[in-house]
């Protein structure tokens, strides 16, 4: 209908059509955007602004759901799904700014809620915090039926609070926006839900991330709609991986970064959208999971790269954890030291404990030794307080002194002997033989100073 309309009037109208125009580009705009064409989205956005008069709030003319605040809004939602997010917040800003100066609370409340998300992915959680209370006193003070908005701050809060490792606020929080969400929104409870998964992830629940993860499988989804089947793919493998599941990893990776023709567009998506960042770094433990150092490495420094010139921190922190890891692996301590401390730095200002937490005891036992280092201004004091979150989830310093020295395989092998995995299946789970597992186990046992399985996994 909307092509209809534009062959009637023209590429180059003037007067009344010219607006008539400028709302079929807005109306294009939007639903590009929601199918995931977001190049096309910013430019017909982008023409929108060109071709809608600017009318005061005053004027019978005036429509706030195409006014130029809006308009600023879908442009900059674009580019948030580029992964254009300093550029998305710039645009939302400038929504903001519009919206205020004519005392629109719509375009207010839309410019907000679409600024929060940006500050989350940018690691400006005390920012995103503040437009989250901004944001929850205008829905309040000025009554706004958008059924979407309500829950966001609430959403807001509850992401700023797990990245801190305020585990008990952010669940109550993110289940309180799950009360207001529209059962349509399905894109809006999966987020919320991730948080969920991310929150029992830190605390080392595995049976509440995997009920979580039920939960989001539960969802019914269109088929066509693979950014938003995704995010449950990509928690299942996460939680394989922690498990060291190497077969139910490797099912996903070959899915979803091999050939099936059904993830075509998703994996078109996946080189721009923040999902496609977050399944990297997810492929990324994988390589590392089976031991493709080489690879990981490769994939490691071409993220941090992306991530920085995207100025994405809280990605950037899980990449330079994983990259002190696995130099750590490496036996270059000093690399490890290196990049761990530039993960603290960037970590401080914001107080992201949540990145550093769910790595467990073998991170734990490196930042403990990297205490007694000399650190700058500001680090050694988080680094204490990151510390001290560590030890209700990790070992005594003995004992991670103690995981520290077993090599991946053999802590793969007890991640297994933990879920109750006997020789046999652990052999088939890794691919090796019978007697490989015995003596991968004797060296634990030996390391651990264990005489048998429930004295080495106390």
């Amino acid at each position: 209908r909307l092509r209809w309309v534009v062959a009637h009037i023209g590429e180059n109208p003037t007067g009344e059509n010219r607006e008539i125009l400028g709302h079929c580009r807005l109306l294009q705009a939007v639903t590009a955007r929601d199918a995931g064409r977001a190049e096309e989205g910013i430019r017909y956005a982008e023409e929108a602004l060109e071709l809608l008069p600017d009318y005061p709030p005053d004027s019978p003319l005036y429509l706030w759901n195409s006014s130029r605040g809006i308009v600023l809004s879908v442009l900059g939602g674009g580019y948030s799904m580029t992964g254009e997010y300093r550029k998305a917040e710039r645009i939302h800003r400038e929504a903001l700014q519009y919206g205020r100066a004519r005392s629109d609370v719509y375009c207010m409340v839309t410019a907000l809620a679409n600024l929060g998300r940006d500050q989350l992915v940018l690691g400006a959680l005390k920012e995103a915090e503040q437009t989250a209370a901004e944001l929850h006193y205008l829905l309040e003070e000025k009554q706004v039926l958008l059924a979407t908005i309500r829950p966001v701050p609430h959403q807001l809060v509850a992401r700023a609070a797990a990245e801190r490792f305020e585990c008990d606020a952010a669940e109550q929080a993110a289940r309180h926006a799950l009360t207001l969400c529209d059962e349509r929104r399905k894109d809006q409870q999966l987020e919320l839900r991730r948080t969920l998964f991310l929150i029992e992830d830190a605390r080392g629940n595995r049976a509440g991330a995997e009920a979580i993860l039920q939960e989001m499988e539960a969802l019914h989804m269109e088929p066509g709609d693979r950014r938003l089947l995704a995010i449950p793919m990509m928690l299942r493998a996460l939680l394989a991986i922690r498990n060291g599941d190497r077969v139910a990893a490797a099912e996903w990776e070959g899915r979803t970064f091999g050939d099936d023709e059904a993830f075509a567009e998703h994996r078109r998506l996946r080189r721009i959208h923040h999902t496609g960042i977050q399944e990297a770094i997810v492929r990324t433990r994988f390589l590392l999971l089976c031991d493709r150092r080489k690879e990981a490495a490769e994939s490691l420094q071409n993220l941090a790269e992306d991530l920085e010139r995207r100025e994405m921190t809280g990605n950037l922190l899980e990449v330079l954890i994983l990259h002190a890891l696995l130099a750590a692996r490496e036996s270059s301590e000093q690399e490890a030291f290196a990049l761990l401390t530039r993960a603290l730095r960037l970590a401080a200002p914001e107080r992201f404990v949540r990145p550093f937490v769910c790595e467990g005891p073998e991170l734990a036992g490196l930042l403990t030794r990297l205490r007694g280092r000399r650190l700058p201004d500001g680090v050694g004091t988080f680094l204490t307080e990151l510390l001290e979150a560590c030890e209700g989830t990790v070992p005594s310093s003995k004992r991670i002194d103690d995981l520290t020295m077993l090599t991946p395989r053999e802590l793969e092998i007890l991640r297994l002997m933990e879920q109750g995995y006997p020789n046999r299946v652990i052999a088939e789970k890794l691919y090796v033989s019978v007697n490989t597992v015995k003596t991968h186990i004797a060296h634990l046992f030996d390391k651990l100073g264990a005489r048998r399985r429930t004295e080495a996994l106390q």
